[in-house]
């Protein structure tokens, strides 16, 4: 509603465009920012020691005579969660997101500045200036016919 009213849009226009324009992160992308955010503060070591180890990777995990580069051993190992509500959990959720973020650019980025303002482009990017929209009695896509 607040990105609508700061556009002069109608109460029911598309927002995704909006805040593309606005440059501002809609709420989903807010968590999966801050999120990512949190895991590269994780993998700087820029977080207090009460976090130290609390996620090992792949090739920690593995038994030392295993000795192989394995594709994944750079890769957090994911707890087993047999729920999905202990999947949504963040000692679950956070390195499993981590790993499958695919931008490797942004991802070895050591200042956390630069590394916000390149995720938060990146994500802005993700959103469409246009919206392909399937509803179909859409009152943006679709005005009525008025006589």
């Amino acid at each position: 509603m607040a990105v609508r009213i700061i556009h002069g849009a109608r109460y029911n226009d598309h927002t995704e465009p909006l805040f593309k324009a606005a440059g501002v992160l809609p709420v989903e992308k807010l968590f999966f920012y801050f999120d990512l955010q949190f895991m590269q503060h994780y993998v700087q070591n820029f977080l207090p020691i009460a976090f130290t180890d609390t996620w090992a990777l792949n090739s920690h995990r593995r038994v030392p005579e295993f000795h192989m580069n394995l594709r994944n051993n750079d890769d957090y190992d994911v707890p087993f969660a047999r729920l999905v509500s202990l999947e949504r959990q963040p000692f679950t959720r956070l390195p499993k997101l981590w790993s499958e973020f695919e931008n490797e650019n942004i991802k070895i980025i050591r200042n956390k500045l630069e590394f916000n303002k390149k995720l938060k482009f990146f994500l802005l990017n993700q959103l469409r200036d246009t919206i392909i929209c399937d509803r179909l009695y859409c009152p943006q896509c679709h005005p009525p016919d008025r006589l």
